[in-house]
């Protein structure tokens, strides 16, 4: 089992912007390996450059290999989407700026299993495996089982995987990386995710509204074919759904706290 024992950010303002440095201690790896594979923690300064160049509009410039295929700016918000192939495949970036609502009901709503539970059409089971409070955030062993939208022949897809958040200043930063766990055995009735690494960070917008960036570093290996036809509803239809998918969680969520 992998837990990320330290992750400590710092922000320094520079001409407007930040200088970022971040400090991880990760145990039981050997100092070799450094450097062989993509560690999601040893990223976030990445992903913090990438946050500020997408609040400034500028995430091709950042990386030209970035297409911004999504762009909506009106009354209910922001919602911006960039596209990157890979290997395939493609990885994720989006951008969303929900107004009237409070930044702390967003980043409660991630850890409130219960209401997952109940709200997240899909998961079929979600546990906390194991959890850790830390001086500015928590880490958390997750299992997490969903059935595949639209395919509902296919076997369920279970997820075991960390969820590490650190508040650095106002930014919440929440990271989310495959691992393996004793109390979650693989089930060979189900198809186990094991490439899973997501980065959010969320920050307050203004006075009454939260901004929300969210990163998937690898794509996802469902390990089974994807229709194309499902590939390309992804790409428009579902990922504009995004935005509103969003709020109406905040919605309900915010209606079953205030019934608690």
């Amino acid at each position: 089992m992998i837990i990320m024992a330290l992750l400590s950010v710092g922000k320094k303002p520079l001409d407007g912007n930040y200088l970022w440095r971040s400090y991880v201690v990760v145990p039981n790896y050997d100092v070799n390996m450094m450097g062989c594979g993509q560690s999601l923690m040893g990223s976030v300064e990445d992903y913090l450059e990438e946050y500020v160049s997408l609040q400034s509009n500028q995430l091709e410039i950042y990386d030209d290999d970035w297409e911004l295929f999504i762009d909506i700016d009106d009354n209910h918000g922001t919602f911006k989407c960039w596209k990157k192939p890979l290997d395939g495949n493609y990885l994720w970036r989006s951008y969303v700026v929900v107004p009237n609502y409070d930044v702390n009901m967003m980043v409660n709503l991630q850890r409130d299993l219960e209401f997952r539970r109940e709200y997240m059409e899909n998961t079929t089971d979600l546990d906390i495996l194991e959890s850790t409070e830390t001086e500015n955030g928590y880490i958390d062993s997750l299992y997490w089982r969903v059935k595949i939208p639209f395919l509902r022949f296919c076997s369920e897809r279970e997820y075991c995987f960390t969820r590490t958040l650190q508040k650095v200043g106002d930014i919440y930063i929440i990271l989310d990386e495959s691992i393996e766990h004793e109390e979650a055995p693989t089930n060979k009735k189900y198809v186990r995710i094991e490439n899973y690494l997501r980065v959010m960070i969320i920050e307050k917008y203004e006075e009454d509204s939260i901004q929300i960036y969210t990163s998937f570093a690898k794509p996802i290996d469902m390990k089974m074919p994807i229709p194309n036809w499902l590939i390309s509803w992804f790409g428009t239809k579902g990922l504009a759904r995004y935005r509103k998918t969003i709020k109406n969680a905040l919605d309900a969520y915010e209606a079953h706290v205030n019934s608690s």
